[in-house]
């Protein structure tokens, strides 16, 4: 392995330990999301809506992944925790929908089955990936993915 592999590892557990941390204390990733949907929600709004993308460094998140025109519906995307390594990795979070759609984790292309108001599901066929989607409140809504 060279030093970048051993670095990304690295990064994984601790990312991981953070999480499950934090899951541990009772901050659980549904709970996550909803704070920084109250911290930030207003905020990437408006800043979207204004047609500026909002950068990573205005707010507080693993990674942020903005999925533009290309797409049926656009999408902002939060990382917000994560852990395991591929193939077994899971991660959690919220993404800004401005078309107020529950969306499928990176735009991937499964479909969604509505279980509940307000809570869907994926499942790959002949898979083991999967995720689920929370609608936290209107354009706004939690993700969890596992692969």
């Amino acid at each position: 392995m060279n030093k970048k592999q051993i670095a990304a590892i690295m990064v994984a557990v601790v990312l991981g330990t953070v999480c499950l941390v934090g899951i541990r204390l009772g901050i659980n990733p549904k709970f996550q999301a909803w704070v920084f949907v109250q911290r930030y929600g207003d905020y990437i709004e408006e800043k979207y809506y204004d047609g500026i993308i909002v950068s990573k460094d205005n707010v507080s998140c693993l990674s942020m992944t903005y999925y533009g025109s290309k797409y049926r519906h656009p999408m902002i995307e939060f990382d917000l925790c994560g852990f395991g390594i591929a193939p077994s990795s899971t991660y959690y979070g919220c993404f800004f929908s401005p078309d107020d759609v529950p969306l499928v984790y990176g735009q991937m292309n499964y479909t969604l089955v509505k279980q509940s108001e307000g809570y869907w599901t994926w499942q790959e066929e002949n898979g083991d990936n999967h995720g689920s989607v929370a609608k936290i409140r209107d354009r706004w809504y939690y993700f969890s993915v596992s692969f």
